[in-house]
């Protein structure tokens, strides 16, 4: 299990960028109108594509950045609501004996709906003694599967560092500043800014069950709905969960049929320590859209509340079926397992849970696995074996980067629950 991880890890970060091509190639693409919602209805996956460098700089050349970009696109996907696909799924089919290019034939292979790739179009370090700037830009764009380009964005992030020297003091500390902006820490750092900034213009993913129903009677438009949901995820944000909950419940006892909005509640009311009624509204959202992994992790989370390990790995099974190694699911699933004082089980998912959070940039769900594992009964073999492992999964993500720093609240943290 362990060599699976690495080998995983490697893939996607070590040996797809060194095969990079252009990944459409002579196919050709159509252009359609991305404001029309028609677009977008149909697409609930988007897997990560190749990353072209076609910057021709000859700074950071010691970097994979092809490798880098990749997963920082792939890590800021993920809270899009969108499902995704592993990147090692992805090179499998790229790099593998199939070596898929054609992009139609590849999203088939993968049952996904659109395929993300990106250009990375600047990448440097000007230097002028006493000041440097670093530069990263992209330009990504999405197609679907009939090769239509549904989405398409230009970034770039920079880093200004040092000053024009007034004095021998400011000479020196404008050329210590200058010289520590070339580091490789100053380029994950713009890599991860521009690919937050690149997908942060990507539409939200749209929902199955669309607008509020009052009464059977009237249907509310967007605004309404987007603006409810906007209020109560800031209030949600804040720790405002009664404040929270008003305003769903509000719209709740309309009639609304929207499972985002129940999905809200229900996080609202399990912030209040409402268990049941918690419950009740993470099933609703479950019955209204089963396919979003989120709402069976939460109805998960309210049985483990109630000390309902059983119930609660049913809702987490559930939720890896639709979204497959997702981090959150294996740690419910490893906190079940230890309730009921099944150690070795406890430890296989607490290190799946773990190396799930890694791969998908959520260091402060890795870090937790982790100590988890650790704090388990003494005399597990298994135990002892994953701890390892998980622990040299974290090194070797911190030595390409990945893991640049691995204290909690600086993830990119996909779970919504």
């Amino acid at each position: 299990m362990v060599g699976l991880t690495l080998a995983s890890c490697e893939n996607a970060t070590k040996k797809a960028p060194k095969k990079l091509q252009a990944l459409i190639g002579s196919n050709k693409l159509e252009s359609v109108d991305v404001q029309n919602p028609s677009v977008w209805s149909d697409i609930y996956c988007i897997a990560v594509g190749r990353v072209e460098d076609v910057s021709r700089e000859s700074d950071f050349l010691h970097l994979e950045k092809e490798a880098l970009v990749r997963n920082a696109l792939y890590g800021h996907l993920a809270p899009r609501k969108y499902k995704d696909v592993e990147l090692a799924l992805v090179d499998e089919y790229l790099y593998g004996p199939s070596k898929i290019s054609d992009s139609q034939e590849l999203l088939s292979s993968l049952e996904c709906d659109a395929l993300l790739r990106a250009k990375i179009t600047k990448f440097t370090n000007e230097f002028y003694v006493t000041y440097s700037v670093t530069k990263v830009g992209l330009s990504v764009d999405l197609i679907n599967a009939k090769k239509e380009v549904i989405w398409s964005v230009s970034k770039e992030a920079r880093s200004d560092a040092g000053a024009i020297p007034l004095s021998p003091f400011g000479l020196a500390s404008g050329l210590f500043f200058a010289t520590r902006n070339k580091h490789d820490e100053i380029a994950f750092r713009m890599i991860d800014a521009v690919a937050r900034q690149v997908l942060s213009d990507l539409p939200d993913r749209i929902s199955k069950q669309k607008g509020f129903i009052s009464s059977g009677k009237s249907k509310l438009d967007m605004k309404s709905r987007e603006d409810t949901i906007k209020e109560v995820s800031t209030a949600l944000e804040g720790g405002n969960f009664m404040h929270a909950l008003s305003l769903s419940e509000k719209m709740i006892a309309v009639g609304t049929k929207d499972d985002e909005l129940f999905f809200l509640a229900g996080k609202s009311a399990l912030g209040l320590g409402r268990f049941d009624r918690s419950r009740e509204l993470f099933q609703k959202a479950v019955d209204l859209n089963s396919e979003e992994h989120d709402y069976h992790n939460g109805l998960g989370l309210v049985h483990l509340k109630t000390g309902q390990p059983s119930e609660a790995r049913e809702s987490f099974f559930k939720a890896l079926k639709v979204r497959d190694r997702n981090a959150v699911s294996n740690l419910g699933i490893a906190e079940s397992f230890e309730l009921e004082k099944r150690y070795d089980l406890s430890a296989e998912y607490y290190f799946l849970a773990g190396s799930a959070a890694i791969t998908r940039g959520q260091y402060a769900i890795a870090l937790r696995s982790l100590a988890a594992l650790e704090k388990l009964p003494k005399g597990s073999e298994i135990a002892a074996g994953r701890i390892k492992s998980l622990r040299a999964i974290l090194s070797y993500n911190r030595g390409i980067g990945g893991a640049r720093s691995l204290k909690p609240g600086r993830e990119n943290n996909c779970n919504r629950v």
